[in-house]
């Protein structure tokens, strides 16, 4: 796969599902030798239990990778550990929008008014009266 490639299979996996990921393909020193990319079906993000620890993935058919040999890239993220795509996002926003529509319609339909009972525990006078 040519950098091109790789660069375009990476940011369009992270628009559609949210998620982009590329393996670090390390030598016996350290060094990186080589990113693989991995469809976002085969990794499993697993979320740190205390605020000391770091996120770290499980990858199908390699095991428990730690965050320093993984390139994530997140879409748009509610959580800062895991990305949602573009369209999950815009649905999640047009439905709030929607909900919005349909309160608001009720709400004046309803001639905008307010309606409850107020309590008090002492008597009002003639000024709280009005």
């Amino acid at each position: 796969m040519t950098r091109f490639d790789f660069i375009k299979v990476l940011i369009v996996s992270t628009l559609l599902k949210g998620n982009g990921y590329a393996y670090i393909e390390r030598d016996e020193r350290g060094n990186a030798k080589g990113l693989h990319f991995l469809p976002s079906e085969i990794v499993t993000i697993i979320r740190p239990k205390t605020l000391s620890e770091a996120v770290s993935y499980s990858i199908a058919g390699l095991g428990k990778v730690e965050s320093c040999n993984m390139i994530h890239i997140k879409n748009f993220s509610y959580d800062g550990i895991e990305g949602v795509s573009t369209l999950r996002h815009a649905r999640n926003s047009l439905g709030l929008a929607v909900d919005s529509e349909a309160h608001a319609a009720g709400f004046f339909k309803g001639g905008a008014n307010l309606a409850g009972i107020l309590k008090s525990t002492t008597n009002l006078n003639s000024q709280q009266k009005d």
